[in-house]
């Protein structure tokens, strides 16, 4: 595991590039890089151009401003606010659990996902990807060290406030009690203040370098296209992909693109794998926790037993939706493998997501894991 060639990766991205905002000239330059790469790895690569929001925010502000807005409406009609609220949590929820609506339709750039691919030596008989994305995100306020956890315990509660507001708006329709305009304006203030929250992040605050978040993903990434050659009967997919900050639409575009069969695909997605304790992600999702593959948590467990330099746990993850919380919407078999410090990735979304707080041990404990896994999945086809 070459070591120098993952903290060489990592400087190009994070100081040569530097930040990488979904659509931009700096995530195009990274792709660009990532490509050459796994040319020189000698692997098969495919350019994969799709267009999307920049910004995750563009989309959940709308929501947030139209959920706002409904108990105003409220005053004049109230089929109409209670018809907005529904409508804003229902295009809420469905682009939190990985089901776009909204953020389909609206206009926005162009952004690109790397795929390398590496036949099987002999007969395919199963598909492996292997997946991190390039782009790297704006700081917030709720990820500052001193609030260390509270961004999944605020975004809960904006999600509770949309939930009660169109119930309280039908309870006002129906009983027609006038206080209950006013016990409305509870849940309003939490959505408002998830509104500014969300302004203050786009006009206030910075791009971060993503050293952590995700460019330790990407090394390893690459030098996995070093790494994993000679599968017998494993068809290895690399995939680094764009907009996940936006709002995971580079996975959804990938998986979009290539209808993998179920039954015989297994997907591995790197994120935060630079700094904290290495985990096996066995639950994940920041709304609705799902489960990944038992067998790609087995087959860590093992590989994790048999090589003592991983020393990997299994962890369950609620911070954020990763990239393979697309996966696993479809049915694929999927897992994450994330490094946590205290429960959350290390300097997500904060200015000191830099290459001087990346272990370099833990890239090659994270590339080593990933082997093993795919050495064993790859014997086990054989029969």
């Amino acid at each position: 595991m070459l070591i120098e060639e993952q903290l060489a990766t990592i400087q190009f991205l994070t100081q040569e590039i530097g930040p990488r905002p979904a659509t931009s000239a700096a995530e195009a330059r990274a792709a660009a890089y990532v490509n050459s790469r796994m040319r020189q790895a000698g692997m098969e690569v495919d350019l994969q151009t799709f267009r999307t929001v920049p910004t995750e925010s563009i989309p959940r502000g709308i929501l947030y401003l139209l959920m706002a807005a409904a108990p105003f409406v409220y005053l004049y009609s109230r089929p109409a606010a209670l018809g907005m609220a529904v409508l804003a949590l229902v295009v809420f929820l469905a682009e939190q659990l990985a089901w776009p609506i909204l953020s389909s339709w609206l206009p926005g750039g162009k952004s690109q996902n790397v795929v390398g691919t590496r036949p099987a030596a002999q007969d395919g008989r199963q598909h492996l990807i292997v997946m991190a994305h390039v782009d790297s995100g704006r700081a917030n306020l709720l990820f500052h060290p001193r609030l260390a956890g509270s961004y999944h315990r605020f975004y809960l509660l904006v999600v509770l406030a949309m939930v009660l507001l169109p119930i309280l708006i039908g309870l006002g329709w129906l009983i027609g009690e006038a206080w209950l305009w006013y016990v409305q304006m509870a849940p309003t203030g939490i959505v408002v203040l998830a509104l500014l929250l969300l302004l203050h992040q786009e006009i206030i605050m910075r791009w971060v370098p993503g050293a952590n978040d995700n460019a330790s993903g990407v090394a390893v990434l690459l030098n996995l296209a070093e790494e994993l050659q000679g599968l017998q009967h494993t068809t290895l997919w690399l995939a680094a992909t764009g907009s996940k900050e936006a709002g995971l639409h580079g996975a959804r575009s990938f998986l979009r693109h290539y209808p993998f069969p179920r039954d015989n695909t297994y997907l591995i997605n790197l994120d935060t794998v630079g700094h904290g304790q290495l985990g096996i992600m066995v639950w994940e999702g920041a709304l609705l926790a799902r489960r990944a593959d038992p067998r790609l948590v087995e087959l860590a467990g093992a590989a994790e037993s048999r090589d003592i330099t991983v020393d990997a746990d299994p962890r369950v993850y609620h911070e954020t939706n990763t990239d393979a919380q697309i996966a696993l919407a479809r049915g694929l078999k999927a897992m994450s493998i994330v490094a946590l410090e205290d429960g959350r990735p290390a300097f997500r979304h904060w200015y000191n997501d830099t290459q001087e707080n990346i272990r370099p041990e833990l890239l090659e404990r994270t590339a080593r894991l990933v082997v093993g896994i795919a050495r064993q999945l790859d014997r086990q086809a054989a029969g």
